[in-house]
């Protein structure tokens, strides 16, 4: 009886100090999983916000796909040395989008092995920009290069916690067997201690 007493008593705190560790994941988890409404809800205000832009006419090219003709005449502007805000609304669009536009093109041309002056030049750019967006792009990779391997750790705490749910609901399931099984033998002790007391 006493075993029985220090067996349930050594499972409590063992079980208590699981619960602990879990509840811990489980806060990160959440927290990854706030973090994550957080960019799905920025994500649809840029959405919202360009199509806002697009009902002007002279951004109604905000946020689209780049096609090769649109390309083609950025380029053939830039080479003319035209300004961004000239470029811009005849692209209907806007210079931040113009200006990313051309750093892509000159990140891709320097790619090619041009020469990074004669690049910037160019595309009526300044070296010193250029070298400023492909820094930023770099970044950006590294951060997105994280990200992905944090977005691996997320599926592998919601695995754990599914996981964890499973694990529990076979424990008390077991639990309760086991529950069953000890109230049937500490009923069957106390019947036995009960005819022997009415013997006496």
């Amino acid at each position: 009886m006493i075993e029985y007493f220090i067996k349930k008593s050594i499972l409590f705190k063992k079980n208590k100090n699981e619960v602990k560790s879990k509840e811990v994941k489980k806060e990160t988890s959440k927290e990854r999983k706030k973090k994550k409404g957080e960019k799905e809800e920025m994500s649809k205000d840029k959405s919202e916000k360009y199509q806002k832009k697009r009902e002007s006419a002279e951004t109604s090219r905000v946020g689209m796909k780049w096609d090769h003709d649109e390309d083609e005449r950025l380029l053939s502007a830039a080479k003319l040395k035209m300004s961004l805000d000239e470029i811009a609304r005849s692209h209907c669009r806007e210079v931040g989008g113009i200006a990313t536009r051309l750093y892509h093109h000159a990140v891709k041309m320097i790619d090619e092995k041009n020469n990074i002056s004669k690049v910037a030049e160019m595309l009526n750019l300044s070296v010193e920009d250029i070298q400023k967006h492909i820094a930023t792009k770099e970044k950006r990779r590294e951060y997105m290069q994280n990200k992905s391997k944090t977005n691996g750790n997320d599926e592998k705490d919601e695995k754990d916690d599914k996981d964890d749910k499973d694990e529990k609901k076979e424990k008390k399931e077991k639990n309760n067997d086991m529950k069953g099984d000890n109230i049937i033998s500490l009923l069957t002790e106390i019947r036995d201690l009960l005819a022997i007391i009415a013997k006496k």
